[in-house]
């Protein structure tokens, strides 16, 4: 098995998307499982999320952070950020996904690609960051434990289904990771 210790967090570069694309197909099919459609999460594939985030990554804006194990490269999370997409809250920026395959979570890597996430945000001048998680999703409190607080609630369509969302902030990136600002 694996440790912290044999990931590498990094920038993920177009030579990731297949990486990337399999991470995100394989964890929306373990986590939301039982939240989503089983023919909507059948019907994801590899390759559209390969075009799909091959788009998102070229906008000057966008922040995509890989885990990869350091003996084959091989993506065992991902993390997408940039400015935030709500202008009505107060935050900067928006961690938009943050996925781990279910093997390697409890290791510290979704940690990581937060804190990564967050160093990013601050470099931009972005101090606070704002993520919107499934409220039936079982991992959600993750985010209370890396100091973020709930923030307001929203509605979301996927798959022909409303779900209900929380949003989760941090106010002061910089101050709640420890990050020195250049």
């Amino acid at each position: 098995m694996s440790n912290r210790a044999d990931i590498e967090i990094r920038k993920g570069r177009a030579a990731d998307l297949q990486g990337i694309a399999e991470v995100l197909v394989a964890t929306w099919r373990s986590t939301f499982g039982d939240m989503l459609p089983g023919a909507f999460l059948d019907a994801m594939t590899v390759g559209e999320q390969i075009e799909r985030h091959r788009r998102r990554m070229l906008a000057p804006e966008a922040s995509y952070l890989v885990a990869a194990q350091r003996k084959d490269d091989r993506i065992v999370g991902i993390a997408n950020s940039g400015p935030s997409r709500v202008p009505r809250m107060p935050y900067r920026a928006e961690l938009y996904s943050l996925y781990v395959l279910d093997a390697f979570q409890g290791f510290g890597i979704g940690q990581g690609l937060v804190r990564a996430a967050a160093y990013d945000a601050v470099q931009r001048d972005r101090r606070s960051m704002l993520v919107w998680v499934l409220a039936d999703n079982p991992n959600r409190r993750f985010y209370s434990r890396l100091g973020a607080v709930p923030v307001g609630r929203a509605a979301v369509t996927i798959g022909g289904v409303t779900l209900g969302q929380v949003g989760y902030a941090w106010d002061d990136l910089a101050g709640q990771f420890g990050l020195e600002i250049a």
